[in-house]
């Protein structure tokens, strides 16, 4: 493949405009057999952008390997205007191919792609690009797979009603990241979706930022965090009929992201819990080695509604497999309505265990917790024992948490149910409770 156009392919122009750089426009063109339809499709480009004065541009054209003179006026139109980059197929590999390429060159904020006979007119980019500054209702959904780099921003909606019935769950994934590294979703709002929105799986470097998602069904999870290291979650509002943030590893979306949990941070975000699921969670599903370094922190929980099937929540941690959770920090967080309950963290078999052992929880931190509203929410800390196997969850620590004015100095305070754990703090002092269980 040969590349011709400016040496510095990637040098971006930066306008002088008034609010700071001007936007960047890319288009990629696909070209065979189009020696005689390219001058007028560039030109009617030029011209375009020529009149839309608060965005650059740039012109990708890819010659397929056409039979005819389509390279040669590629390597014309490149000399005429810096603008224009021509990339050249040893053989043809089709117009898919030929999209990606250009795709994988273009450094635009939009990238808009053209047919190289005029069939898609570019005179119309204006009406495209006012339509995705005031933001736009999108019937889709999003996908990546063994994606570096991919970049999910804007203040448009993505709808999801149109992959479940009215009244049903299930549907498909609304945005999804597999075996990605640097993975940005950003402003975007996604509404009505019947099964988990946001799925980053096995992938490294992922931030979720100045995210709304609402979902009215059961199953639909706001983020899902799956088998990722290195995560960071902020500025978001979730409106969940399920978990509003959650950690796993599991084979959704891929079967790679059974793989370990580290470094997550998800800070400054509220939260909206409706029946049912919880509103910060780690689990069930736990097919990994370990969950390590993970921090909540600045968070609001406005409502975490009843859910009645004894593993609802606002901070819970259900630990269904192997997996060992450790190194957990809660902090600077502030309930205003928890109908369900504060804290539950088990160590358990459940219809979503796969895995022929249990894991371990241990080292989990609560510092600077307020809960307000009418219900004081009860606790529970439970482990696991049958025959030869033993897993109780340990070193549980409380510091300043605030329940209706009062800071808990104890799980008999705290309300808290405590079976097959040991190695509770509470206010630097362990609790030495005696229990008849």
């Amino acid at each position: 493949m040969e590349v011709i156009g400016r040496n510095e392919l990637q040098e971006k122009v930066t306008g002088d405009m008034e609010g700071g750089k001007r936007k960047k426009v890319s288009f990629v063109i696909p070209c065979y057999r189009s020696e005689q339809s390219l001058p007028h499709v560039v030109a009617e480009i030029r011209e375009k952008m020529g009149q839309m004065d608060k965005y650059e541009y740039d012109v990708f054209l890819v010659n397929d390997s056409s039979p005819d003179g389509t390279f040669g006026v590629i390597r014309r139109l490149c000399q005429e205007d810096r603008n224009i980059k021509g990339i050249d197929f040893a053989k043809n590999f089709g117009q898919h191919s030929a999209l990606m390429a250009g795709l994988r060159h273009s450094d635009g904020d939009y990238v808009v792609c053209l047919d190289e006979d005029g069939q898609t007119p570019a005179d119309e980019v204006d009406r495209l690009l006012d339509k995705l500054e005031e933001g736009s209702i999108v019937c889709g959904r999003i996908r990546s797979y063994m994606a570096d780099d991919v970049s999910v921003t804007g203040n448009g909606i993505l709808y999801g009603a149109v992959w479940h019935k009215p009244d049903e769950n299930g549907g498909r994934l609304m945005a999804e990241f597999s075996l990605g590294r640097n993975i940005l979703v950003q402003g975007i709002t996604i509404v009505d979706n019947g099964v988990w929105n946001i799925v980053p799986g096995a992938c490294t470097h992922v931030e979720i930022r100045d995210v709304n998602v609402l979902s009215r069904l059961v199953t639909g999870d706001g983020i899902d965090i799956v088998g990722c290291q290195d995560v960071l979650v902020e500025h978001c509002f979730i409106r969940a009929a399920d978990d509003c943030v959650v950690i796993k590893a599991c084979p959704l979306p891929t079967p790679a992201a059974c793989c370990d949990v580290k470094n997550v941070v998800v800070r400054d975000c509220v939260l909206w819990n409706a029946e049912p699921g919880n509103a910060l969670e780690i689990g069930y599903e736990l097919r990994c080695r370990e969950v390590s370094d993970i921090v909540y922190s600045d968070c609001d929980v406005i409502h975490c509604e009843y859910e009645g099937n004894q593993s609802g929540g606002v901070f819970t941690i259900h630990n269904a497999d192997r997996a060992r959770v450790h190194n957990v920090v809660y902090e600077d967080i502030r309930i205003e309505d928890a109908q369900e309950k504060l804290v539950d963290i088990k160590i358990l078999d459940s219809k979503y265990s796969l895995d022929r052992v249990r894991g371990e929880v241990e080292d989990v931190y609560f510092r600077n917790i307020t809960v307000e509203g009418p219900v004081f929410p009860v606790s529970i800390i439970r482990g696991f024992e049958m025959h030869q196997e033993i897993r109780w969850p340990r070193r549980i620590h409380f510091e300043n948490v605030v329940v209706h004015g009062s800071v808990m100095r104890s799980a008999n305070q705290m309300r808290m149910v405590v079976e097959l754990a040991h190695e509770l703090e509470f206010e630097g002092e362990m609790d030495h409770m005696k229990r008849d269980f």
